[in-house]
């Protein structure tokens, strides 16, 4: 499921937050989007999925104008993990994932049994099974996460977009999630600040900085010592992954 932007640009307060962003997201494509803090990675986001209207551009999912498209047409195409969503939910683990089905259904219409079998199959997959009637306000910051994930997941659309997936998580959720992810067969867009799980998972990643795209192109295109001094300002050794063949980073605190 293709995805386009297309001169896209946002501003707030007088204050120029994203500027001509042009970008194609390929069918079946992992890609990481880069930059420091202030980038306008997560206002990019936000964007497309409907929580900001963009100044000038447009966005086109499968040939459709996605700023457009009625909310809950776009949540069945789109799922969504959001940096700041959720913290407040006071509802058990399952019925925060079962919120996932909901641009399924029509209007007060209960869950089915295909409802409860994909939610059963998606906390089995995140190990949060024994979780399933525990509120989700009493879980850590990780394991909130992970529900949010799930709740992403059971939603089954065919182009996911995830604000920094790996946030609060520890090394072995971070790369089961991240697998996970990956093995879905779906188009993914993720803004990621760890540059090395970015480089692993990622097909193809695109940096911002200032609100601009400064280089896209593959991880090995991308990620070189030049790229990251100019846009984290920090001195790194390149080297090659031995087993996936992309490069990656060790700081040099020289």
């Amino acid at each position: 499921m293709k995805l386009s932007i297309e001169n896209l640009s946002f501003k707030t307060a007088n204050t120029n937050i994203l500027s001509d962003i042009s970008l194609d997201v390929e069918a079946n494509s992992f890609i990481g989007v880069l930059g420091p803090n202030g980038a306008g990675k997560s206002t990019l986001l936000k964007c497309i999925y409907g929580v900001n209207t963009p100044d000038k551009g447009s966005v086109f999912f499968e040939n459709k104008n996605l700023l457009t498209m009625p909310r809950k047409e776009r949540a069945r195409k789109i799922a969504v993990l959001a940096q700041e969503s959720g913290s407040q939910f006071d509802f058990s683990v399952e019925q925060v994932v079962q919120m996932g089905r909901y641009p399924h259904k029509k209007t007060l219409e209960n869950y089915s049994k295909a409802d409860k079998k994909i939610v059963d199959e998606t906390l089995e997959k995140l190990n949060l099974t024994s979780y399933r009637n525990r509120f989700f306000n009493t879980l850590s910051g990780g394991e909130k996460q992970r529900v949010l994930i799930a709740r992403v997941l059971a939603q089954e659309a065919d182009f996911i977009i995830l604000d920094e997936p790996t946030n609060h998580l520890d090394i072995g959720h971070q790369i089961g999630i991240m697998n996970i992810v990956k093995n879905l067969g779906v188009t993914v867009l993720a803004a990621i600040h760890d540059i090395n799980i970015a480089a692993l998972y990622c097909d193809n990643l695109v940096v911002l900085k200032q609100g601009q795209i400064v280089t896209s192109g593959t991880t090995n295109h991308v990620i070189n010592k030049t790229t990251i001094k100019d846009t984290f300002n920090i001195d790194v050794d390149v080297y090659q992954h031995k087993t996936c063949g992309k490069n990656h980073i060790a700081y040099n605190l020289n």
